[in-house]
């Protein structure tokens, strides 16, 4: 069941390393300075997605970014069930610069971690475009792109993480599909409202008050539960 939960985690840390494209300037369209081009995580300035969440894990999901993507919450609401194994999670994820919380909605406990794609940025500092930062946080996560396909209207690119048994569509970096399947675990998230370049309302990024909130190194916990995994794919 551990590998069940490491493979969970895995998916949802490619949310978070979604990067942006390039080839616009530093300026949006009404002349308002924006991030540059190197700090985008997203193709978009702002967006509110709906997902629907089928197979072994069923639910919803809405991810809500503005800023282009250097602001994120991701509500989630799911029920994961494999053989006599049943867990239901109502999470919120945000991402608010150098930060990010993990925090579960029916306990109110949660953790705070440095943003990963701050420590990815740091790590590759010196490289001229950002469509390389956004190469190098697929591959970071084992990614091989396969090609382009229309999903939603939408043309993506396809890329496949062998490592965790999975197939994401992304549009301009935004994550539109996804299918994982390993072993008895076959997940499937499919966007299916999409609201471009919206106004999202302030308080959809901010942690709740009554949370209780732990300060961690997600780093050291990734390079643990990736050490874990490895010892039991030898195992096997």
């Amino acid at each position: 069941m551990k590998k069940l939960l490491t493979l969970t985690y895995l998916a949802a840390v490619l949310t978070f390393f979604s990067c942006g494209d390039s080839g616009k300037d530093g300026s949006d369209i009404d002349g308002s300075k924006s991030p540059l081009i190197k700090e985008r995580k997203y193709g978009i300035k702002s967006a509110i997605i709906e997902y629907d969440v089928s197979g072994s894990q069923e639910g919803s999901r809405r991810l809500f970014f503005d800023n282009w993507g250097s602001r994120q919450a991701e509500y989630s609401n799911t029920t994961i069930t494999v053989g006599q194994f049943s867990k239901t999670a109502n999470l919120l994820n945000i991402t608010d610069g150098d930060w990010q919380y993990t925090i579960n909605l029916d306990t109110k406990t949660g953790t705070k971690s440095q943003s990963q794609l701050k420590e990815l940025k740091i790590e590759l500092e010196g490289q001229q475009y950002f469509n390389e930062l956004g190469e190098q946080a697929i591959i970071r996560l084992g990614g091989v792109k396969l090609g382009n396909e229309e999903f939603l209207g939408k043309e993506c690119d396809v890329y496949e993480f062998r490592n965790i048994g999975m197939r994401a569509w992304y549009w301009k970096w935004v994550l539109l599909k996804s299918e994982q399947r390993s072993g008895p675990v076959s997940i499937t998230v499919t966007a299916r409202k999409i609201e471009e370049d919206v106004r999202v309302p302030e308080d959809r990024f901010r942690v709740p008050e009554d949370i209780s909130l732990n300060t961690v190194d997600l780093s050291d916990i990734e390079a643990q539960m990736r050490r874990e995994q490895e010892e039991r794919d030898k195992q096997e």
